[in-house]
């Protein structure tokens, strides 16, 4: 239903609820009774309104607060999340503190060379070693043919006799490590064996002097590095062993005769 109210101060259109008492008729206390709301006619004369009827407009449902404990729909679910992330998280922290298979096999993977590496530096000591054992014997031997100094004779048999035992020692070692070991001297020794066979008297006895006493010293630094530093434990047991012997062999010919 549909009212109209003249403004007769002129100065504010009518309010719903506020029904003038000229305006009351026979439906005016129902209309009264019913909330209305203000509508500006634009088609209507200043100073005039209608009243429309409003419709009552129902209180909106307050929805109950969302509860986030562990409780209801979503508690479930974040119950749920938290069931599956604790073990991830300890997995994570495991594999963190503790190496992996695959760690392990990758730092094995990056040891081999080394390993491999050292085996190879044994394995020149050991040839070395044997060659450089049999020019000791070949020049002790050659140093009884020209030599008539007992002390130069009495040397070359103590080289015949332990760096042949040596020898054999090693050769036992790299049997067991399964290297083969030379059986003549190097290119290096061979050199300085024809040149001694070239000497005889004094100037034999001081270049054999010579040729001994720069071997040994090489060969106890040799043997030094390899007690000290070797990978495998039969060669560095062997050095170990032979190094206090060589060691006097080394004084034995800084005392040999043609050292002046």
């Amino acid at each position: 239903m549909i009212g109209t109210c003249p403004d007769k101060s002129g100065a504010s259109p009518c309010w719903a609820g506020a029904v003038p008492g000229w305006a009351r008729s026979v439906e005016a206390p129902i209309a009264a009774r019913r909330p209305f709301r203000r509508v500006q006619s634009f088609a209507s004369p200043p100073g005039r309104c209608r009243l429309r009827h409003s419709a009552i407009i129902q209180p909106q449902r307050e929805l109950p607060p969302r509860r986030w404990g562990r409780t209801g729909q979503h508690g479930k679910q974040k119950e749920n999340g938290m069931r599956v992330l604790t073990p991830l998280c300890l997995a994570a922290g495991m594999a963190l503190f503790s190496p992996g298979a695959a760690v392990l096999a990758a730092e094995d993977a990056a040891t081999q060379p080394h390993a491999a590496a050292a085996q190879l530096v044994d394995a020149d000591f050991a040839a070395d070693t044997a060659a450089g054992g049999v020019a000791e014997i070949e020049m002790a031997r050659l140093a009884k043919e020209k030599s008539t100094n007992e002390a130069v004779t009495a040397f070359a048999d103590q080289m015949i006799a332990d760096h042949g035992a040596a020898n054999a020692q090693l050769k036992q070692v790299a049997a067991k490590l399964g290297w083969a070991l030379p059986t003549d001297m190097g290119p290096q020794h061979r050199e300085i064996y024809a040149n001694l066979k070239k000497l005889s008297g004094d100037r034999f006895e001081a270049a054999y002097r010579l040729a001994m006493v720069s071997d040994h010293s090489k060969t106890v630094a040799a043997f030094e590095q390899q007690a000290e530093y070797g990978k495998t434990p039969e060669l560095k047991a062997f050095a170990e062993t032979l190094l206090p012997k060589l060691q006097h062999h080394l004084e034995m010919a800084q005392a040999l005769p043609g050292g002046d």
